[in-house]
């Protein structure tokens, strides 16, 4: 994954760089208005980490920018200006979280993964078991984050069993399993370190 750190404090952006590197992203920063704007212009990016205060622009123009040319890469603000008409208006114009400066590195992360997570999903309600889940209006089942292949569509009337037992998620993936995956060795082990007993 890779990100886009546009900040004009230079040691906050080399500390924000390293924390963010050693959890295994890719990442790139931009210490000016100008900076930014041409890196956005050539490069593709699953997050930006913007700062609203630049020494030549505003950051917000940059979001402005940003949700004009269609892009649909996420974008934290991470600022200083701590005003509710800064955080309304960066939401407003389509920042997908606000985090105000000083912060935590490990909240940072966690709001990463956080909007990366609803992006991927489309903001999908899903139901999980371990590493299983199911996504409610596409209908799609994921290992480990990644699409499984079903043999058939699935019963969906099944979902309604997640709200009608004590212990919901193991007899709905049951009858996901016996209904749309069978033989798949994969969620069949995912499934079975979750408590579930997979009907194979």
């Amino acid at each position: 994954m890779k990100l886009l750190i546009i900040e004009d404090e230079l040691s906050l952006s080399e500390m924000m760089s390293a924390a963010l590197r050693k959890e295994g992203y890719v990442v790139e920063a931009a210490s000016t208005y100008a900076a930014a704007i041409e890196r956005l212009g050539v490069y593709s990016y699953d997050c930006v980490l913007l700062d609203i205060t630049l020494p030549d622009g505003n950051g917000l123009d940059i979001l402005e920018e940003i949700k004009r040319s269609g892009s649909r890469v996420n974008v934290i603000i991470t600022s200083a200006r701590d005003s509710i008409d800064d955080k309304i208006r960066g939401l407003e114009l389509g920042a997908d979280d606000y985090l105000a400066k000083p912060f935590h590195l490990a909240e940072l992360v966690a709001r990463i993964r956080s909007v990366t997570r609803r992006s991927r999903n489309s903001g999908e309600l899903a139901y999980t078991a371990g590493n299983v889940s199911l996504f409610e209006s596409s209908r799609r089942l994921t290992v480990d984050g990644k699409d499984v292949a079903l043999l058939k569509p699935l019963s969906w009337p099944a979902v309604m069993v997640m709200n009608t037992k004590i212990t919901p998620v193991q007899p709905f993936f049951r009858e996901i399993i016996s209904f749309g995956v069978t033989g798949n060795k994969a969620v069949a082990m995912s499934l079975k370190c979750c408590g579930v007993q997979a009907l194979m």
